[in-house]
């Protein structure tokens, strides 16, 4: 067991150095979410002023700024490179026969190199998006607990997106380009999972539809409760995160099984 820890760990720490080695690519994702976060800081102002209310779910303008603003850094570290397109591309090229051979798990051998990618990311775009919504609304007053829960669900949450990652780009074993689905992935999780406007935005019945899929729980749950704890979200963003998680996780073990057969002898 221990010796699994120290293999995926390297392999985590191998995915940190090559991913810091593009640090210029990295970087360049800075400017970028900045200027997300400004604008749409300015369109809840003006969404707060013109309806005259004070707190949308509970949430003042500031709360909200800040929730913006973690869901760009979590979402902008998790997204390049895309799961999916790595998967296809091995299963295109037929490499993924020789990756199977490897002395580890293909899944964790992938999980880990996401992490590993997503912590290389995380290292800028987390401080930029703590940084902004700070000179453009002022400090978060969060409680401690809170922020312990928030890095727990995000966890939880960056295991769910990389399990529905990895079901689309098993799909490759039966679809040849999977770009189509990774798209529609790609858009509908921007819509539903909070990114560009807060589930707290939403109306009242398709606010309650969102918070029952998955999209919202890859970042939204995480960024609410570290910016305003509460039991009653935090029970209910969980156990749908823990019902998604499984089911992905299941069918993605179904399609890496079926996949497999698939796999000719030769390599492709």
């Amino acid at each position: 067991m221990i010796a699994k820890v120290q293999k995926y760990s390297a392999i985590i720490a191998m995915a940190i150095r090559a991913r810091l080695a593009y640090r210029t690519e990295v970087l360049a994702e800075a400017p970028i979410i900045m200027l997300r976060i400004w604008v749409m800081s300015q369109f809840y102002a003006m969404t707060y002023a013109s309806t005259g209310v004070t707190t949308f779910d509970d949430l003042n303008y500031v709360q909200l700024i800040w929730i913006m603003s973690l869901i760009q850094g979590f979402e902008s570290s998790a997204t390049e490179p895309s799961v999916p397109r790595i998967i296809e591309g091995e299963v295109k090229t037929g490499s993924l026969a020789y990756s199977l051979n490897k002395p580890y798990s293909y899944v964790l051998y992938q999980f880990s190199t996401f992490l590993g990618r997503s912590f290389a990311n995380m290292v800028i775009n987390v401080l930029v998006c703590t940084v902004v919504p700070y000179f453009l609304v002022g400090a978060l007053h969060a409680s401690l607990f809170g922020i312990a829960v928030g890095i727990g669900m995000m966890f939880l949450g960056y295991l769910l997106y990389f399990s529905i990652s990895l079901v689309i780009g098993l799909l490759a074993f039966w679809i040849e380009d999977i770009n189509s689905i990774d798209w529609l992935y790609r858009s509908t999780t921007i819509i539903f999972g909070g990114a560009i406007l807060p589930l707290a935005l939403f109306p009242d019945t398709i606010k309650k539809i969102a918070e029952l899929l998955p999209f919202g729980q890859l970042y939204y749950s995480a960024a609410r409760l570290m910016v305003k704890y509460d039991h009653a979200y935090f029970v209910k963003f969980f156990s749908v995160q823990l019902f998604w998680l499984i089911f992905f996780c299941l069918l993605a073990n179904y399609l890496m099984r079926k996949g497999l057969k698939r796999v000719s002898i030769s390599g492709g």
